[in-house]
């Protein structure tokens, strides 16, 4: 998923969401998340950021938008480096900006995860 202004964009988390076994990269934002606290009923059960390599983009690679104030997990990817510092300015949540949720990326991959973007024979 690569070259646009949002790699990912989704909004309304109605059932579970699964994002997994992407490369995200050289994209304006890589991910980006507006649910603008609509969803009463949200879960981290429902919505699964993990096994994706984050690389190259611009802005962020994830992105709470506004008036998103959940806290988001999004454990096991790699975020283009091993340094915490240089991860959270890759991401936009309640470091950058208080009215946002936090996003949780620990544990993360050490390096690219190998398996992504690698889909069985005969996979749309």
């Amino acid at each position: 998923i690569f070259n646009n202004t949002y790699g990912i964009s989704h909004a309304k988390l109605k059932g579970p969401v699964e994002i997994k076994y992407n490369n995200i990269r050289n994209n304006d934002v890589g991910i980006l998340l507006i649910p603008s606290n609509q969803n009463d009923s949200f879960s981290h059960q429902q919505f699964v950021v993990s096994y994706n390599n984050f690389l190259n983009n611009r802005e962020y690679n994830y992105k709470l938008a506004e008036r998103h104030g959940y806290s988001i997990i999004l454990e096991n990817n790699w975020w283009g480096s091993m340094q915490d510092d240089i991860i959270n300015s890759t991401i936009y949540d309640e470091r950058t900006d208080n009215s946002r949720g936090s996003v949780n990326y620990k544990p993360f991959f050490k390096a690219p995860f190998k398996k992504a973007a690698v889909r069985e024979k005969g996979a749309i």
